[in-house]
């Protein structure tokens, strides 16, 4: 039987329905076909964001999140960047940018997600912006509650370095172990969230070599319905104004879905060679 998919380069969420014996739903955000600048406020399709964006001493917008480029895995592609590249402001705002997984009517048996992500901290701008902030990552059911969170949270001891921790049922994060402490700053990773009944497991890895080391896991989601990936920014309280920039890159994220059609047809293939075995 011929696979037939739909393949596209998402302007805001693409669903890509697969006709195969293990086809699968498919939400993706990659930016591509954006515009450079656009702002997750009012322009990015499928996008929102929790609260208006400031202006800066000139009268300007000074967006909290907005579309640029970044490196990745080699060349530079348009990513979404969350945070104070342009310095923090004075209310220390935590903002939140969202964005819709549309997964009506299907079931969610066995989700799993996938995402490249980085921490953006000029290496230049420390003398002036000593101050380093936190960040959040979760994908979040119908009613706004997490499943499933990647947190990114300074290192104490290592300016270079967030510490990673995950959560479960909008759990308090759990901090990774000693195998993998932390990621580098201005270093591109790809993470994988696998879900199904019995728990939920995260990876990571390089974003040039996919997520292959397993960072940890827990209970099972209650899932509501997937319905939103969320990224927020919470700046370091205790800073003064414009003294902290580094923001989170996020871009290539794939959540997939199998349909409940497909798992039957793998189970009644499955029977039916054992079958023939048998015989």
């Amino acid at each position: 039987m011929k696979n037939h998919s739909l393949s596209c380069s998402v302007l805001g969420a693409c669903l890509a329905v697969n006709s195969a014996a293990f086809a699968a739903t498919t939400v993706v955000y990659d930016f591509q076909s954006e515009t450079r600048y656009d702002v997750f406020s009012n322009a990015v399709v499928g996008w929102s964001q929790n609260k208006a964006n400031p202006f800066d001493v000139d009268g300007n917008p000074a967006p909290y999140a907005y579309l640029d480029l970044t490196g990745f895995s080699g060349g530079a592609t348009k990513t979404g960047q969350l945070g104070s590249f342009v310095a923090n402001t004075p209310d220390k705002s935590t903002v939140t940018v969202s964005g819709v997984l549309d997964f009506t009517g299907v079931d969610l048996a066995a989700p799993q997600a996938t995402m490249n992500l980085a921490i953006l901290d000029p290496v230049a701008d420390d003398a002036g912006f000593p101050t380093r902030d936190s960040f959040d990552v979760s994908l979040a059911n119908t009613g706004g509650a997490s499943l499933a969170g990647i947190s990114f949270t300074p290192n104490a001891g290592d300016s270079l370095k967030w510490d990673l921790g995950f959560s479960v049922n909008g759990a308090s994060a759990t901090t990774i172990g000693i195998a993998v402490p932390s990621v580098l700053r201005n270093s591109g990773y790809q993470f994988r969230v696998d879900f199904d009944d019995d728990n939920t497991r995260f990876y990571y890895g390089a974003a040039v070599t996919g997520a292959n080391v397993f960072i940890g896991f827990g209970p099972a989601v209650a899932t509501g319905g997937m319905a939103s990936i969320e990224m927020t920014h919470t700046p370091n309280a205790a800073a003064a104004a414009g003294t902290s920039s580094n923001m989170l890159a996020f871009d290539n994220i794939v959540v997939s879905i199998p349909e409940p059609s497909s798992l039957l047809l793998g189970l009644l293939g499955s029977s039916f060679l054992l079958r023939r075995r048998r015989a």
